[in-house]
């Protein structure tokens, strides 16, 4: 039974009742406190939700987590890790679901506290993780760090280690704020790649979908377009990527691109009839965008209906320069991959990888933190990698959206596209579990996920994730 009396860790005045949950604090009290237990808890929310009903979807979530710590008798909880995975690699919803699964420390109350001793917490009370990890929200004058790696990720396109303290030096966005001139917070078309990091901080990833353009995109639904280092333009909404993929961009706390506002009149999901009435009069409207020329500076507007009777406002891009070209890659070579996952040791797995991605131009990097980040190579490779150590292959049916073709994948002599559920069974007997159109095998230096078109002996082979050791 929770203990009731204590002084529950600076919440003194708390009132003990049996229904009550315990409190999820962004600190780790400066006490003798003990740990009762490790508790998890699992949610899908859907990312496409506006803000409100995204948070209110979250607190259930984070009930969750509390009622699971009542269940172990602590007194309060103090969230350590959260993890968000999209499995779903097939769907035509527009739903971006995500699986969001959050651990705590279930911890007991204390007798007495000295306050100069809290250490602040990675994450807040509500779920998010922290910009800056001083004990800024403590009642204390002393401030304690916390012990993180010294680097974020490393920057592709900047080529420079990212700085944990200097990831978090990004302005909050609770509303993106643009105008027809060519201005997105203060950030002009005909910036340099420095100046828009210096005002905006490092890009949650960095990509080159378009021919001759380099592209920041900060959460998922902001990009800004570089041409020759200068910024030549700026996009705000659907960036025509696979769910899957967003998803795999980890949110950025403080930052709403989903809210944005341009001319200080039209706001994202505005219904199309009343964006028409603020457009300028030579405007080019059709029933699925608007376009006008300004100042040298092309506006759009796209709208969408997602099934529905009322289109409406989805989103917005300023160019100076022309229009992008898309970039088409070619498919890579699969065979350094095939020879990397058929060595004798860990060792040579990981130094057949770092050969691989040494002569593979990449198309992606998606900055996930500690030190980790996930490279596209095209249309259906991903490695994930941690510093120089490769975590993780993914192989999907599409991760660029219409920007590459992937060629035909392969990565043993029997894990290759199109091979049969039937097939796999021969070639590994018991060793693989199969379920609904997925599998499982266990091997020696990587385990691997498999993605089958059915359930059936026929069902075709068409996704797959490798997690190595």
């Amino acid at each position: 039974m929770r203990k009731c009396g204590l002084l529950l860790i600076g919440l003194a005045s708390t009132t003990c009742e049996a229904e009550s949950l315990p409190p999820i604090l962004d600190y780790f009290p400066g006490c003798h406190y003990q740990t009762l237990a490790t508790v998890t808890e699992t949610r899908q929310l859907d990312t496409n939700l506006e803000r409100d009903e995204f948070e209110k979807d979250k607190q259930r979530l984070l009930r969750q987590l509390q009622t699971a710590a009542r269940d172990a008798n602590a007194d309060a909880l103090v969230i350590t890790d959260l993890e968000q995975k999209n499995n779903r690699l097939r769907s035509e919803s527009h739903q971006n679901l995500v699986r969001y699964t959050y651990t705590a420390k279930a911890i007991s109350g204390c007798e007495t506290e000295d306050p100069e001793l809290r250490v602040a917490s990675e994450y807040t009370e509500t779920g998010q993780r922290r910009r800056q990890l001083a004990a800024s929200r403590i009642s204390s004058t002393k401030t304690v760090t916390v012990d993180l790696r010294p680097a974020y990720s490393q920057s592709w396109l900047l080529q420079t280690p990212i700085l944990d303290e200097a990831w978090k030096q990004r302005p909050p966005m609770s509303q993106m704020h643009l105008n027809s001139k060519g201005t997105l917070q203060g950030v002009n078309l005909g910036a340099s790649m420095s100046t828009v990091v210096e005002q905006l901080g490092y890009p949650s990833a960095e990509w080159q979908r378009f021919e001759g353009i380099k592209t920041f995109s900060y959460g998922r639904q902001t990009w800004l377009h570089f041409r020759d280092a200068m910024l030549v333009g700026i996009d705000l909404g659907d960036p025509n990527l696979p769910n899957a993929t967003l998803n795999e961009i980890p949110l950025l706390s403080d930052w709403n691109d989903s809210d944005w506002q341009l001319n200080d009149n039209i706001v994202a999901n505005m219904d199309r009839s009343t964006a028409l009435t603020f457009l300028p009069s030579d405007a080019d409207i059709t029933d699925k965008q608007a376009q006008w020329h300004q100042q040298g500076t092309t506006t759009r507007l796209t709208f969408r209906t997602d099934g529905g009777e009322q289109a409406y406002v989805a989103g917005v891009s300023l160019r100076s320069g022309g229009a992008l070209k898309e970039h088409s890659p070619e498919g890579v070579d699969y065979q350094p991959i095939v020879s990397a996952l058929s060595g004798t040791s860990a060792d040579a797995l990981q130094s057949g990888l770092q050969g691989f991605a040494q002569r593979t131009p990449q198309q992606a990097r998606i900055h996930q933190g500690d030190n980790t980040y996930l490279d596209i190579y095209d249309n259906g490779l991903a490695i994930q990698w941690s510093g120089e150590h490769a975590k993780q292959i993914l192989i999907r049916e599409n991760l660029l959206g219409k920007s590459g073709s992937n060629a035909d994948w392969q990565l043993t002599p029997h894990i290759r596209q199109g091979a049969t559920l039937g097939q796999l069974q021969e070639a590994f007997g018991d060793e693989l579990s199969a379920f609904f159109g997925e599998g499982t095998l266990f091997l020696q230096h990587y385990d691997v996920k498999l993605y089958f078109d059915g359930d059936d002996d026929d069902a075709p082979l068409y996704a797959a994730e490798l997690t190595l050791y």
